[in-house]
């Protein structure tokens, strides 16, 4: 029987979601996993994971320990590879495509290119960082918390404690595998069903917006979903970035509608164009008074988004916090002209 070898002792996700990853593939299905410090004679067809102090695709062999490895995914990443990121940098794409037939998803190749990258860098490469001991942080900034049930600390836990004698350590790494399995798996299923089928929603309503108005700066959404990635992305290919300012769509569990700022950056709090200060914190008749728009409802005190009653209200916000901002840029620039 061909095996996938791995090393025995305290296991880690790295090699956990490397060895399930490949046991989900029909080539490698009936392979038998051997955990142990010493890979003796190994046949054709056997595959090393995490150990052997070798990484060559062509003979399966994917370890990372070794002097002088320096693999990362692509240029872009400067993080090194562990075993899974070894494993997920050769059958990444054909294990997603499985997983999203299994979960009754109609595979585009495309967009099958577009998650296997999206999965590497939100979930793989966390898993090469934290086994190759690179920090999270830079060492300057101290972490206000630790996180005990992020999926490696849950892992980790799986291994017997030293009071655990008679635990047989094989079976618990079975059970780590198939816990970091159906994280990953929950995950890819997650981002195709929620994230990937929202590119083609986000790239038809920007082009309804342009065609209607080619400087808009307000993009309607024909359904709420996750956009904002979508967007940037967007623009960058018409080379308009940072044209759009918010976003109007219909709230999907209450009966209002939401206008969400557009942030400057994806991870940042900071928005293009926030709301009003005098907006920011009032709701329904405080607001109104303010706004005079009628229907206007809330606006966070942040600034970052607001909501109303309907669409043409909505639409109206953003609209007059747009003047409103303008005016404000207006009345700096002839300022600044008039101090020379």
């Amino acid at each position: 029987m061909t095996k996938i070898y791995t090393h025995s002792g305290k296991f880690h996700l790295d090699e956990c979601l490397a060895c399930s990853m490949l046991k989900y593939l029909p080539e490698f299905e009936d392979h038998e996993i051997v955990r142990t410090d010493d890979v003796q004679d190994p046949q054709e067809g056997d595959v090393q994971v995490d150990i052997g102090g070798e990484y060559d695709h062509s003979r399966l062999c994917y370890d990372h320990h070794q002097k002088g490895f320096e693999e990362t995914y692509d240029e872009k990443s400067e993080i090194k590879l562990s075993s899974a990121g070894l494993i997920y940098r050769h059958y990444g794409a054909s294990v997603l495509r499985l997983i999203l037939v299994n979960g009754n998803c109609k595979v585009n190749e495309r967009y099958l290119q577009i998650i296997t990258k999206k999965i590497y860098f939100s979930f793989i490469r966390g898993i090469d960082g934290q086994d190759n001991m690179i920090p999270k942080y830079t060492p300057s900034v101290v972490p206000n918390y630790c996180s005990v049930n992020c999926l490696c600390s849950r892992i980790d836990r799986l291994n017997p404690s030293w009071l655990e004698t008679e635990v047989d350590p094989d079976s618990r790494f079975e059970e780590a595998m198939q816990l970091a399995f159906s994280e990953f798996s929950g995950q890819v299923l997650s981002l195709w069903k929620n994230w990937i089928l929202a590119l083609d929603l986000v790239h038809r309503n920007v082009e309804e917006s342009l065609k209607k108005n080619r400087k808009s700066e307000i993009l309607l959404l024909s359904q709420p979903c996750p956009f904002i990635q979508h967007l940037f992305d967007e623009e960058w290919k018409r080379e308009i970035c940072g044209q759009f300012k918010y976003v109007v769509f219909e709230s999907s569990y209450r009966s209002d509608w939401i206008i969400r700022a557009v942030p400057i950056q994806k991870l940042q709090k900071s928005n293009r164009v926030p709301f009003p200060e005098a907006w920011r914190g009032l709701r329904l008749e405080d607001l109104q008074k303010v706004t005079s728009i009628k229907e206007s409802l809330f606006v966070h005190k942040t600034g970052f988004m607001a909501t109303a009653a309907n669409q043409r209200s909505a639409i109206k916000m953003a609209k007059k916090s747009l003047l409103i901002f303008k005016q404000s840029e207006d009345n700096e620039n002839s300022q600044e002209i008039q101090k020379y």
